[in-house]
């Protein structure tokens, strides 16, 4: 019932990102520990220390599985 929420959330952000800087975004969170990599398997952010973040390509394909 809840699996799809946080996916639609980070791609909410990613929209408004490419909205302002187009292919030039960047989206980034920090996460807690305990779920750091399933942000990185499930939605494909990537590792940048303490946060998780998402770039290029990997940002266009979270847009496009959580299309509205």
């Amino acid at each position: 019932m809840y699996e799809r929420i946080a996916g639609n959330l980070i791609a909410y952000a990613c929209r408004e990102v490419v909205k302002l800087h187009a292919e030039n975004g960047c989206v980034s969170l920090i996460p807690k520990d305990v779920i750091r990599n399933h942000y990185i398997k499930k939605y494909g952010m990537k590792d940048g220390g303490w946060q998780n973040f998402l770039e290029g390509l990997p940002l266009f394909r979270l847009l496009r599985t959580y299309e509205v």
